[in-house]
């Protein structure tokens, strides 16, 4: 492909592993001449990717989904200021296969790069889509949740009501879902499932999160 097109490279820093960065960087040098190197998160949750060479890491607050509509907002800016010819977004979530075919509809080619466990309708959004492999889904640390807790409680005094947890956790760790956890589906079943760290005081309405 001619390398005089210019590409904005767009990644979801929040849904791709940074170490899938070279395969990356070798396969979007393929397309074109990526004058425009963004990486989008939350600096705290996305550290790998706040320091590589030639990438301009946009940090956002911890709302969910700022990463995303940050990108997006981005993309149709450069768009409409003609800053780029081509987009490259990197994530494997199904929330820009809007932004994918908009622009398409508007002539501009958009080539989706991410991993295994992109879906089949995401892929078919874009102009073509790469695969990463598994390794570039992020990782999230075993016990990154559980620390995330209990700082919480130690925040609220020493004690957290179990109805509050959702709501809190929503705001700190939009990329995590208590409902996708391999194991414990429930937050009152994750605090059970630690008992050296938290103990549940109380019932129904009204429980509370302590320290064990």
């Amino acid at each position: 492909m001619s390398s005089s097109r210019r590409l904005a490279l767009l990644i979801d820093a929040e849904n791709m592993n940074a170490s899938c960065v070279d395969d990356l960087m070798k396969a979007v040098h393929s397309k074109g001449v990526s004058l425009i190197r963004r990486a989008y998160g939350h600096a705290e949750r996305t550290r790998d990717w706040t320091s590589i060479p030639g990438l301009r890491f946009v940090h956002v607050n911890s709302a969910k989904n700022a990463a995303d509509m940050a990108l997006c907002i981005d993309a149709l800016d450069l768009f409409y200021r003609d800053l780029a010819d081509e987009f490259v977004v990197v994530s494997s979530d199904s929330d820009f296969m809007h932004l994918a075919h908009y622009l398409r509809e508007h002539g501009a080619p958009v080539y989706g790069f991410g991993g295994a466990n992109t879906k089949a309708e995401t892929r078919a959004a874009y102009s073509e889509f790469t695969e990463l492999g598994t390794e570039a889904a992020p990782t999230l640390r075993k016990n990154s949740i559980e620390a995330e807790l209990e700082k919480m409680v130690r925040e609220n005094g020493g004690q957290l009501k179990l109805a509050k947890i959702n709501e809190l956790m929503r705001r700190a760790r939009p990329d995590f879902k208590i409902s996708g956890h391999p194991k414990t589906k429930t937050w009152r079943s994750f605090v059970s499932a630690h008992p050296t760290v938290f103990r549940l005081v109380g019932t129904g309405a009204e429980t509370l999160v302590k320290k064990a």
